[in-house]
């Protein structure tokens, strides 16, 4: 999976009610049962909220191998408690 060209994820967050809801504001990548290769280059995550884990970004990964690179990205206002 990759994503890139100046992608932009701003003032996305989780929903405030269930805990699966609360993961991940700008994504939430489940790679439990398979592995998971990630490229993120030149994006932008910024104002995004998850209500428990993962502020922009949350992988959930199992006995798969995952791989995640990201590079020439800001992660600028960005938090879960």
């Amino acid at each position: 999976m990759s994503i890139s060209g100046n992608s932009i994820f701003t003032s996305c967050s989780t929903g405030l009610s269930s805990y699966t809801n609360g993961i991940g504001g700008a994504i939430y990548i489940d790679a439990k049962s398979a592995g998971l290769t990630l490229t993120i280059d030149s994006a932008l995550f910024e104002d995004n909220y998850a209500r428990i884990q993962g502020g922009a970004l949350y992988i959930e990964t199992g006995i798969r191998t995952a791989s995640v690179t990201i590079s020439n990205s800001v992660f600028k206002n960005t938090y879960a408690p």
